[in-house]
């Protein structure tokens, strides 16, 4: 029941004065309590809020960037399929792609829309949010680009040296 050592160990069960409701300010090493402040009298400060915690900030700058992807996916579906397809395109490829590429869309349209409904992204942490978003679209068209100029040179080696291109992924 008692522990004998450095630190704070009163509990209230044994007589301690920290309690529900009470404002203390903890110093501590590792478990040990070094330093215990207690507030006096008057109300609590209120908390600012932390938009780092709210629900909008953990999911909706990646679904953002998810959507603007596959919305580009579509915009330029013959370009974006080349990481997977080489041309020329069959008929087929085509419209299997178009259906990918545009299945994905409204999914990532839907669980937009979905989270935006649910946690609204209010004028406290719009600011985060797109700017998460940014950095996080910034480096995936970085990734992207990169693939794409990877199958572009790929083929114009290819070309240049008499052979059919293969694509990137085989």
């Amino acid at each position: 029941m008692y522990h004998v050592g450095p630190g704070f160990h009163r509990t209230q069960a044994t007589g301690g004065p920290v309690g529900p409701g009470k404002m203390v300010r903890l110093t501590h090493r590792q478990s040990t309590i070094l330093k215990l402040d207690m507030a006096t009298g008057g109300s609590p400060v209120p908390k600012a809020p932390n938009v780092l915690a709210t629900g909008s900030f953990e999911i909706t700058p990646f679904l953002l960037v998810v959507f603007g992807w596959v919305l580009w996916w579509n915009l330029a579906w013959q370009r974006a399929m080349r990481g997977w397809y080489t041309p020329p395109y069959s008929e087929a490829a085509k419209s299997w792609a178009r259906i990918w590429f545009g299945s994905q869309l409204a999914g990532a349209t839907v669980a937009l829309v979905c989270q935006l409904i649910a946690q609204p992204v209010m004028r406290d942490n719009a600011l985060p949010v797109v700017a998460v978003a940014a950095v996080f679209g910034v480096v995936l068209a970085g990734m992207q680009a990169g693939v794409l100029l990877s199958v572009e040179r790929q083929d114009r080696e290819a070309l240049a040296a008499g052979r059919r291109p293969r694509g990137f992924w085989g």
